[in-house]
């Protein structure tokens, strides 16, 4: 394939809220997010749907997530 590139694939899914069964026992729902990272590259932002976030939100997940 001349002139092409290959893609990324990247698998997420919508919230890190949820998931029960797979966050640690006892983790903070603040602490959430960055143990979501460890595993999954995507996630869809999806409480801005519902309501408007703040941007030092945004600002305070881009900080706690890994760069890419």
């Amino acid at each position: 394939m001349t002139g092409r590139t290959a893609a990324a694939i990247r698998i997420g899914i919508s919230s890190w809220g949820g998931l029960p069964e797979f966050y640690p026992s006892g983790i903070k729902s603040g602490d959430k997010l960055t143990w979501f990272a460890r595993f999954f590259s995507v996630v869809e932002v999806n409480v801005s749907f519902y309501r408007l976030v703040r941007p030092d939100t945004y600002d305070k997940w881009a900080e706690i997530t890994p760069p890419d």
